[in-house]
């Protein structure tokens, strides 16, 4: 049992010291977080499975009265694809 406690406690040491290389400041006091750079962390293989986990999270700031706009924003975040290098009939390298 003991082991085990150990195990976790390591497992949890790795799991914040992966959290804090993904967290993002930009110069501010405001530490943060992208949800994206969370899902694989968090052990997620699908976008749509984590955003049932963040609808549950904001419900559980609401039923404990925190602002959940001090908790979450609502951001969008470009993502690049390999199709959106390839050039089609509608585009040319210029």
């Amino acid at each position: 049992m003991i082991l085990e406690k150990g195990a976790n406690y390591l497992m949890l040491i790795i799991l914040f010291k992966r959290l804090l290389q993904k967290q993002v400041s930009e110069g501010t006091s405001i530490e943060y977080w992208y949800a994206r750079d969370l899902l694989q962390i968090l052990g997620y293989d699908r976008w749509e499975n984590f955003t049932n986990i963040i609808g549950k999270a904001k419900t559980s700031c609401q039923v404990a009265d925190a602002k959940i706009d001090n908790h979450f924003r609502d951001v969008t975040k470009m993502v690049y694809s390999i199709r959106s290098f390839i050039p089609n009939s509608y585009s040319s390298w210029a």
